[in-house]
């Protein structure tokens, strides 16, 4: 059986790449110009993850871990940091934030875990900080504006329950209907509450707004691609349908699609 390669030796390759003797590509890349990759990255892992697919998942956890070596290793060349102090970095945090496991305090139970994290996170920030300064502006708008209400709801600004949540919904909907008739600038903004109010009736049901939401969208391809291809049978395309008849074809699909 081939020798397995260790973590220090996938930090050398890195090394290596951004050395004077290394690859044009890699030696000439910054921060900035690959943040990208390391988002695209970051999505394909929660992508293996959904389509539990072990193999794929192992893979895309190896282009992740490269990822933030190289981030690592561009540090180190302008020494401000590098992997060992990463390293060093979030196991004291872990270490901290776990005083029932590393420490003399008991947790009974995975809420009380939760909660005195929260507590510890709040004695970790600068006094600058406030409850709203912790989410990055770079997540996904759904995601982040679940942790801006999760961090209202910890002080206690947040509807009792569902029920409240649902009429504030409503009261965004004839907001909606009103800003439609005046203008782009206004319904832009009434369409943004909206969608805030939506991620906060998910967040109440305990579901995730943007696992919801990309499920839906699967559902959708899944349901078009069987459009496509009955309309292709049939000798024709969706273009040259009535609307009627995508309609038709769209219920199909519904039952077709699903098998």
């Amino acid at each position: 059986m081939e020798k397995k390669a260790t973590f220090a030796e996938l930090v050398e390759i890195m090394r290596i790449l951004r050395s004077p003797e290394g690859c044009p590509w890699d030696k000439e890349q910054t921060p900035q110009s690959i943040k990208k990759s390391l988002i695209e990255e970051a999505y394909e892992v929660a992508e293996a993850i959904d389509g539990e697919d072990e193999k794929d998942l192992k893979e895309e956890l190896g282009d992740l871990l490269f990822q933030i070596i190289f981030h690592s290793q561009m540090a180190s060349e302008k020494k401000y940091f590098d992997i060992d102090d990463v390293i060093d970095t979030i196991a004291q945090k872990i270490r901290r934030r776990h005083p029932h496991i590393f420490g003399n305090l008991h947790a009974g139970s995975p809420a009380e875990v939760l909660t005195r994290w929260e507590q510890i996170k709040r004695a970790e920030r600068e006094e600058h900080e406030t409850q709203m300064s912790g989410p990055p502006l770079s997540l996904p708008a759904l995601q982040y504006a679940f942790e801006l209400q999760s961090r209202a709801a910890r002080v206690g600004f947040d509807w009792e329950d569902g029920v409240d949540t649902l009429q504030k919904l409503d009261e965004e909907v004839q907001e909606l209907k009103v800003a439609l008739k005046s203008g782009q600038k206004l319904a832009r903004e009434e369409m943004g509450d909206f969608l805030f109010t939506i991620v906060n009736i998910t967040r109440h049901l305990g579901v995730d707004a943007e696992d919801a939401l990309r499920a839906t969208c699967k559902k959708f391809t899944r349901r078009f691609n069987y459009m496509e291809k009955r309309a292709k049978e049939m000798g024709r395309t969706l273009e040259e349908m009535t609307l009627e008849e995508k309609d038709l074809l769209g219920e199909e699909a519904k039952i077709k699609a699903e098998d």
